[in-house]
């Protein structure tokens, strides 16, 4: 696979570094929100969920990686009783770490293996973030998410679309090997609706506006850090530089209809 980016590095360091206290944990949610174009498109999603899905109910984050996810559903409404579930067991620990710390009572972690993780009709709500092209078996997955849904649940899903030039940069980790560069948008539409999905929505992120801040805010930092460990003391001042230009772009990618994109919000429901 032809421009290939590990970030690894900038996940570790960034991971150790903001863990130390749930002060700076809370610091590393807000500037994860705030640079990661993917965030401010499933905020949106999840607030439009959330306003129509009131009272305590079951919501499962598959692959929960930081945890950014669960605790922003947390924050929406206390009375979720949310589950985040990651096959990286340093992941789960630093998030089980943070809650215990803040005693927040219905947000819980635990490491799993999506393939085999089967609780059914359990969970309102699958959200799973850019995990699935990590996941070799995602027929198995896919189906577990369909099993473990309740009636009328709905998965949402953020992932890469495979659509395009070959040679595009991709993430991948050292941990979790990359399986597939990402999903043809119609062709993943098929394949659930295949397992039982009764309507399945789509839209494009990561237009131009959003590729041009994945650059600013990702892949430089990246390129860097795999050169050489010393760019990390200088990365503060980088993103401080580029933080206004990032949100701007961000902002500019979720106001915008995009007819292709680098990624894709999807909403599938059982």
């Amino acid at each position: 696979m032809n421009n290939v980016l590990c970030y690894d590095p900038l996940k570790q360091l960034t991971g150790t570094f903001f863990s130390k206290t749930t002060w700076l944990r809370r610091i590393l949610y807000r500037i994860l929100d705030a640079i990661i174009l993917r965030s401010w498109h499933l905020h949106r999603e999840i607030a439009i969920w959330a306003k129509g899905n009131k009272g305590s109910l079951h919501i499962l984050d598959a692959g929960c990686g930081f945890g950014q996810y669960s605790y922003f559903l947390h924050k929406i409404n206390p009375e979720y009783n949310i589950l985040g579930v990651d096959q990286r067991c340093n992941q789960v620990c630093r998030c089980n770490d943070f809650i215990r710390k803040r005693e927040l009572t219905k947000l819980h972690f635990k490491t799993e293996n999506l393939t085999d993780f089967v609780y059914h009709s359990a969970f309102d709500l699958i959200l799973c973030v850019d995990v699935m092209q990590y996941i070799e078996n995602d027929q198995k997955v896919f189906e577990n998410f369909f099993y473990n849904l309740t009636d009328n649940g709905i998965l949402l899903l953020s992932a890469p679309t495979s659509e395009g030039t070959t040679n595009k940069p991709v993430y991948k980790s050292d941990d979790l090997p990359l399986f597939r560069v990402g999903y043809a948008v119609n062709e993943l539409k098929a394949r659930l609706k295949e397992i039982g999905f009764k309507k399945v929505r789509t839209r494009y992120t990561y237009g131009k506006p959003g590729q041009f801040s994945w650059i600013l805010s990702i892949k430089i930092p990246t390129m860097l850090l795999s050169w050489s460990k010393i760019f990390i003391y200088i990365l503060p001042l980088y993103y401080f530089i580029i933080f206004p230009i990032c949100v701007l772009l961000n902002f500019i990618d979720t106001r915008m209809g995009h007819l292709n994109g680098k990624a894709f919000i999807l909403k599938a429901y059982k």
